[in-house]
């Protein structure tokens, strides 16, 4: 039996359609995260984004952010007085906001955060410091891959 060119025109066209609603579904069904929820308020307080970071890389001695495989530690300069710091880290994972995580700024007597890796699953994160010292304000962050 041999099918004419205008039935096999019209096969194609089919199958095209159903592969399109096939792709269509799958995409509705996938999950996305936004980054923020308030993205357009924090759009608006970008121009204080920007201050903060010139300002943390303007200082003499940085914030150092070490992996060490069990921890991540995180120290902060000496010319700072530790009693007056302030302020949050936040554990952003890119592949699923339900693992985010934020933790409140307390350096011990020496300068330094421990967090241990032990809380993290296994991927790419990026550690957001947002930490003050009286009234000014500062920002670092970096990207921590967990094997």
């Amino acid at each position: 039996m041999k099918i004419s060119w205008g039935i096999k025109v019209i096969l194609i066209f089919i199958v095209f359609f159903l592969i399109v609603l096939t792709m269509v579904f799958i995409s509705f069904s996938k999950k996305t995260d936004l980054v923020s929820n308030d993205y357009y308020s924090r759009e608006i307080d970008y121009q204080n984004q920007i201050n903060r970071i010139n300002r943390t890389k303007q200082l003499s001695e940085q914030l150092d952010i070490k992996n060490t495989g069990e921890n991540i530690i995180i120290s902060f300069p000496l010319s700072f007085n530790l009693k007056e710091i302030s302020g949050d880290i936040q554990l952003y994972n890119p592949a699923d906001a339900s693992k985010d995580i934020k933790i409140k700024l307390n350096p011990d007597d020496s300068g330094r955060q421990f967090i241990p890796l032990s809380k993290l699953p296994r991927g790419q994160w990026k550690i957001i410091i947002n930490w003050k010292q009286n009234s000014t304000e500062y920002y670092t962050e970096q990207l921590i891959i967990k094997n």
